[in-house]
């Protein structure tokens, strides 16, 4: 029997951002017991017709099957070289003709008159962009130093009005806003913070909200997708929805749950620091997936826990983001976590970062909205995208620059003896 629910992921990041490490858990967390396994290769998942992997050897795939609340599902995870800011340009432009050439897999299999049956779609569905909390950091006092040179030209400059617009913090203009550039517009990009058992509580919370800053700063809708899935819903708050107050939302928000949770501001309570920590389950067993706790992270619905509380708006899905996550220690095989002298960080505790979250709300919650979209959204404009170049080169090929056919018109008669016409007896 083939499985026809296919999910596939690709993870990128920086050199050194804990990439291959974070993918490397992941699939760990995946991957069922041999004996739960109905499937021993990957070839009765995924049609080796339509795969493109041999035209790229720099992106590495890894093959899991596993289970989500009852649901067999075929999981591709795929691992890519660290980018670097001196030839991102160069990394980016093999990303996204990686990214496309799984449309023109569907592409060439939709155009053939006798299709295969059962084909899938091997679509790239999500994309995981790590970021090291050092390099957001050094970015962060690059803004800041920028900042003061605006501020002090601005000063000493009398005649200027208005201040320079300031470097975007958290995110770095050369690489991270390129990727996001990038991809924009043919997957959906989740920014994940890398490393989280090496920076304090409110270190992490300073870093998320950077991010977020950037991110809203510059234009760059995360989830786009799903956002136009809750449009649709019958119980939106456009309230939420304007731009200007979703930062002050943000903070009402975590102030009420810190209240009602019996927490003052001072609290040294760690999930107050965590933007999901009033998603968190109160069980931390990685191979619960259930959707009972996370009906607040679906656009345009409300959880029943809070829709009777008209004091606490609706939080929109982006809010989630970036998440956090750590990654067991290489040196310690078969640990989940890293253990330091003064205790032990692991990915499955809800309370020291986001990796069950994350793990929950992309396979459990967006999985079904991320598969429609590739499929109905970004695949539809590539699509269309492809169609009008052919047809553009098709006009040319006919009538030249112009793009008007040209008409034949015989040659002139010459001396007034009928032209030499090859056809003509």
């Amino acid at each position: 029997m083939l499985l026809t629910n296919i999910f596939s992921i690709l993870v990128i990041g920086s050199r050194n951002s804990g990439k291959t490490s974070f993918l490397n858990f992941l699939q760990s967390t995946l991957t069922l017991p041999m004996g739960r396994r109905r499937h021993s290769t990957r070839d009765e998942f995924e049609d080796p017709r339509t795969a493109s992997e041999g035209a790229f050897p720099n992106f590495a795939s890894h093959f899991v099957e596993t289970e989500v609340m009852g649901e067999r599902i075929g999981v591709t995870l795929w691992d890519s070289d660290g980018l670097e800011k001196n030839i991102v340009d160069l990394q980016l432009k093999e990303i996204v003709n990686f990214i496309e050439s799984k449309f023109e897999d569907t592409y060439t299999e939709e155009s053939k008159v006798a299709r295969a049956p059962g084909f899938r779609d091997t679509h790239i569905h999500c994309v995981f962009m790590l970021l090291d909390p050092v390099r957001l950091d050094a970015n962060i006092a690059a803004e800041q130093k920028a900042n003061m040179v605006h501020g002090a030209k601005a000063k000493a400059n009398s005649f200027v009005k208005t201040r320079p617009e300031p470097i975007p913090g958290g995110l770095d203009r050369d690489l991270d806003l390129n990727v996001l550039r990038a991809l924009k517009g043919k997957t959906e990009v989740v920014p994940i913070i890398s490393k989280a058992d090496t920076i304090t509580a409110a270190h992490m919370k300073h870093l998320k909200r950077a991010v977020w800053e950037s991110l809203k700063q510059h234009g760059f809708d995360t989830l786009e997708a799903l956002d136009k899935e809750g449009d649709d819903g019958d119980d939106s708050d456009t309230s939420t929805e304007q731009g200007g107050r979703r930062h002050d939302l943000d903070e009402r928000d975590e102030d009420a749950t810190a209240a009602a949770n019996g927490n003052n501001k001072h609290s040294n309570d760690p999930d107050k620091f965590s933007m999901t920590s009033h998603l968190d389950s109160p069980s931390s067993d990685s191979s619960s997936f259930t959707s009972a706790d996370f009906d607040l992270a679906k656009p345009g619905k409300a959880s029943k826990r809070r829709s009777s509380s008209p004091e606490m708006p609706l939080r929109p899905v982006q809010h989630l983001l970036p998440f956090s996550t750590i990654s067991p220690d290489p040196y310690e095989p078969g640990a989940t976590g890293r253990t330091f002298p003064w205790g032990f960080a692991t990915p499955l505790n809800a309370g020291h970062c986001d990796f069950l979250k994350l793990k929950e709300m992309v396979f459990t919650e967006w999985r079904g909205d991320l598969r429609e979209a590739s499929r109905e959204l970004w695949y539809e404009e590539w699509r269309t995208s492809r169609l009008n170049r052919k047809s553009k080169r098709n006009a040319v090929s006919l009538g030249g620059n112009d793009g008007q056919a040209k008409v034949w018109t015989p040659p002139k008669q010459q001396n007034g003896m009928q032209p030499n016409l090859p056809w003509v007896q």
